[in-house]
């Protein structure tokens, strides 16, 4: 995991509202699912807008064929 988030600017503000809509689907603990949200805003704003593949398929596979 990264150590901090980039810094807070124009580009980066789009990415963190659209973050923010994702709900919590597995009604875990409130640290789970801002760790998911850090982590999917991170991969938006230093990935050129792209996920990783192998990190989202590990995040979606406990919800199976819904």
């Amino acid at each position: 995991m990264r150590s901090s988030p980039p810094p807070l600017n124009r580009p980066s503000i789009l990415p963190m509202l659209q973050v923010c809509r994702i709900p919590d689907f597995r009604k875990g603990l409130f640290g789970q699912q801002v760790a998911l949200l850090r982590e999917t805003f991170l991969q938006l704003t230093e990935g050129g807008g792209k996920r990783d593949a192998v990190w989202l398929n590990k995040q979606v596979a406990p919800f199976g064929d819904v």
